[in-house]
């Protein structure tokens, strides 16, 4: 399925159920409904949990669905259990810190599945934590691999580079940090990062038309919580 086509089925499924909340809403409001739905499935909170499984299934980039289910979820449970949302967050933070190490080493597994035992001249590792990190990539089968800033910032330049054939993978990690990688404008690019109270931001200029061989792709993918990143073109 096309991305086109599963946001114009995001569309067509949030706007049927604006529609029908309308509807029902408003025939309430005149007492046209003989029965009464439970308060906690038609409020704005159950609204932002339905949008974001929507977002979630629906689309590539899952950073902002996640975030309108965990705001959603937050809200309903302080409404139903008369908790404050302060005391929530209050005992339940640690939860964010276990499910960031468990996608951590997850991914790390899937991308040590993929790449296998290939050298470190045609994949990068690169780490940058309580501090930045510059490096100047010079690779004649560059493989992808992966880019963590937590609290610091990567400037990661891969001009200097040639894409390995068939379709390769940098996966990103932003806590609150930044990356930023330059890539040659030749390069086939697909952005795929979900950002969560953060940003990622396509900044190359010649991405609309390249000439990398046939077969050849580069996904940038991961994701960015309450940081950000960028992609350039040199």
């Amino acid at each position: 399925m096309s991305q086109y086509t599963r946001s114009s089925d995001s569309r067509l499924i949030i706007g049927l159920l604006f529609l029908i909340l309308g509807v029902y809403f408003l025939l309430n409001n005149f007492d046209l409904i003989p029965f009464t739905l439970p308060r906690y499935l038609v409020s704005w909170q159950t609204l932002l949990i339905a949008i974001g499984v929507l977002v979630i299934v629906t689309s590539d980039k899952k950073g902002g669905g996640i975030a309108l289910v965990a705001f959603g979820s937050l809200f309903l449970i302080s409404d139903i259990f008369y908790i404050s949302v302060l005391d929530i967050v209050r005992q339940f933070w640690p939860v964010a810190f276990v499910l960031i190490g468990i996608s951590l080493l997850i991914r790390r597994r899937q991308e040590k599945r993929r790449l296998g035992e290939a050298s470190s001249l045609e994949v990068i590792d690169e780490s940058a934590i309580l501090g930045s990190n510059e490096n100047i990539v010079t690779s004649n089968w560059f493989r992808g691999g992966r880019i963590t800033s937590i609290f610091g910032s990567n400037k990661i330049n891969l001009t200097g580079s040639q894409l390995a054939e068939g379709v390769q993978v940098i996966d990103v990690f932003v806590l609150f940090g930044n990356t930023e990688i330059t890539v040659p404008s030749s390069w086939n690019v697909k952005v795929n990062v979900s950002p969560i109270l953060g940003g990622f931001e396509d900044k190359r200029q010649f991405h609309q038309s390249y000439s990398s061989e046939a077969g050849q792709q580069i996904i940038i993918r991961g994701q960015v919580i309450l940081g950000g990143g960028e992609i350039r073109s040199a």
